[in-house]
């Protein structure tokens, strides 16, 4: 399946895919009544006053971004990859059917940072 970026952005659910595939393979993770995934959970909590529970809240922004930087004789370069950009709610769950299927993603994620830091040229 190709890398497509973002999973999820401004209203989405907090659960992605929304559909309930795996982000590597695209089976689904429901079978009936059963569902099972392996799950990555990111995000910010609004803590209370008193700092002893927190929960989602419209106002937070949730980000996921794998970046490269390179700074050479003082020049610079980057490259982002969004995998969550300005989510809604500011928590999400990203989903796989397995362990393997993760490490694949997270795989093609690193070897995109890589391709992207050895092509890119800093500017001054």
């Amino acid at each position: 399946m190709p890398l497509e970026l973002p999973i999820l952005t401004g209203n989405d659910g907090h659960r992605g895919p929304a559909d309930n595939t795996c982000l590597n393979c695209g089976v689904s993770l429901v079978d009936g009544d059963d569902y099972s995934a392996f799950i990555l959970s990111g995000g910010a909590m609004l803590m209370t006053d008193d700092g002893r529970t927190g929960h989602g809240d419209k106002r937070l922004g949730g980000y996921l971004s794998f970046d490269t930087l390179r700074i050479e004789d003082g020049r610079q370069s980057s490259s982002q990859n969004l995998v969550v950009d300005n989510l809604r709610g500011g928590q999400f769950d990203l989903t796989w059917c397995s362990a393997s299927c993760m490490s694949e993603w997270f795989g093609a994620i690193i070897k995109r940072m890589g391709s992207q830091s050895s092509q890119s040229t800093p500017e001054a």
